[in-house]
């Protein structure tokens, strides 16, 4: 007999449970190793954390949040599948229910509006390195309406504006850290899915286009 222990898949496997604690509907979780025994690997069903997805259709805009119990937005998309995966990926069973998060749905629908909306008030979950947090953090300062440069951002943290933009793309909870109010010098940027959005964005508040 080989003395190698097994390999642990690290890939969790979503099921339908039978037997639901409080609700009618089926409720996913997953299955996570424990430990490993002579060439077996044991198991356990663990639940997925619930996170409530709301979707805003508004103004030519789509976008999508999710938020927790606590009524923290955890990410953000302009793309509702793209921010289900993400969820997923994160542990959590996204279920759209717009009866959570109801204050920051309507939020969110007056900022599309056009009307001067503080988004970045609203308590966030930044998951990142402690570089990129602080990047997003000062990202969270800009003034709605106006707009910085890489470059000026860069100086706020002493660093590049390369590595300011490398951390501003893996900001997984745009508009409620205002990403797009960051611009080239001699350019608008870029901006996750479309430049378009962004340049939409900066439309709608006055700024730079």
């Amino acid at each position: 007999m080989s003395g190698k222990s097994p390999a642990i898949n690290k890939k969790t496997i979503p099921l339908l449970s039978l037997t639901p604690e409080t609700s009618a509907s089926p409720r996913v979780v997953k299955l996570c190793p424990i430990g490993v025994g002579t060439n077996i690997v044991y198991y356990k069903m663990c639940k997925m954390k619930q996170v409530f997805v709301n979707i805003v259709t508004i103004q030519g805009f789509s976008f999508a949040f999710g938020l927790n119990e606590e009524g923290i937005v955890l990410a953000s998309s302009f793309n509702p599948e793209t921010l289900k995966r993400l969820l997923k990926e994160d542990g959590y069973e996204p279920m759209v229910d717009s009866s959570q998060g109801r204050d920051i749905r309507t939020m969110v629908e007056k900022y599309f509006k056009g009307e001067k909306v503080i988004l970045e008030r609203i308590p966030v979950l930044m998951k990142g390195t402690d570089f990129q947090i602080k990047v997003w953090e000062q990202t969270r300062k800009i003034p709605y309406g106006k707009t910085i440069t890489y470059g000026e951002l860069a100086k706020k943290v002493n660093s590049s504006p390369r590595a300011v933009g490398m951390a501003l793309s893996r900001n997984r909870i745009p508009l409620f850290i205002p990403c797009h109010r960051v611009i080239g010098k001699k350019g608008i940027g870029g901006f996750t899915p479309d430049v378009k959005i962004k340049r939409d964005l900066l439309k709608l508040e006055g700024g730079k286009p």
